[in-house]
């Protein structure tokens, strides 16, 4: 998510300043970042986003249990 900040955040600046380079080369950075963070989050722990269930055999949306439902052993 911070990563996903950073970029929108660069966005506006290159909205305003389109002709920085250096910062367009780091906005596309920060995009691959994101990218690539968030398919590794997917393949661990299931899809995120809708387009996460593009290369999906089934929709499965989330894996019981909730984040919020995980407690420590021996816990309620």
């Amino acid at each position: 998510m911070a990563i996903d900040f950073a970029a929108h955040d660069l966005s506006l600046y290159l909205d305003t300043h389109p002709r920085d380079e250096e910062a367009f080369a780091v906005y596309r950075d920060l995009l691959r970042l994101a990218e690539e963070g968030s398919r590794r989050y997917a393949a661990r722990y299931g899809p995120i986003s809708k387009p996460d269930l593009i290369e999906a055999d089934k929709f499965e949306w989330l894996n019981s249990p909730w984040p919020w439902e995980l407690c420590e052993k021996g816990e309620n």
